[in-house]
C-alpha cells in the first residue's frame, strides 16, 4: 500500500518538473538533446493513443515511430 502512494507522490512532483525542463530546453536553440525530445514525444503519442480522452490515434503514434533524429554537424564558422 505504501509502494503505490509513494509512486503516485513522486509521479506529482517529478512530471511537472519534466514538462518545464522539455518547455525550457525547446526554447533554446540547443539542438544536442533533440533524439531525448523525439523519444520523449514517441513515449507519450503511444500513450496518448491507447486513451480516450484525447485525438491522438494509434495511426500517429505509428508515424511518429518511424520517425527518426538527424546527427547534423555545425557548419565550421
Amino acid at each position: 500500500m505504501l509502494l503505490p502512494l509513494l509512486k503516485q507522490i513522486l509521479i506529482n512532483i517529478l512530471v511537472p518538473v519534466a514538462v518545464k525542463t522539455v518547455e525550457e530546453y525547446v526554447k533554446t536553440t540547443d539542438t544536442k538533446k533533440d533524439d531525448k525530445l523525439l523519444e520523449i514525444a514517441k513515449i507519450s503519442t503511444e500513450y496518448l493513443a491507447e486513451q480516450n480522452t484525447n485525438t491522438v490515434t494509434k495511426v500517429i503514434a505509428e508515424n511518429l515511430n518511424n520517425c527518426t533524429a538527424v546527427k547534423c554537424q555545425k557548419p565550421k564558422s
